[in-house]
């Protein structure tokens, strides 16, 4: 597997994917409101069918798309967020 191991802190841009329509991107191209029911949080939306709570974390993996559905610590001390097909 080749070495895609990147500290969580430097993954401000992490690929993005909504499981309604299937849309791609990456997290600053998501769509973000106050949380009119939770103050201190916000709630994310999807920029092209504008569902909200729709868009998932993808893979880590270069070139996949799949929502991440495991996370694990790298040999070098980086964490790994990637789908079941991609994991250790």
């Amino acid at each position: 597997m080749p070495n895609n191991t990147r500290k969580r802190a430097e993954r401000a841009e992490e690929k993005r994917v909504c499981r309604l329509c299937g849309w791609r991107g990456i997290q600053s191209q998501v769509l973000t409101a106050p949380n009119p029911f939770e103050p201190s949080a916000m709630v994310l939306g999807c920029p092209q069918c504008r569902e909200v709570a729709a868009v998932d974390v993808a893979c880590d993996v270069t070139g996949c798309w799949l929502p991440v559905q495991c996370a694990w610590s790298s040999d070098d001390g980086g964490v790994r967020t990637t789908c079941l097909k991609h994991r250790m």
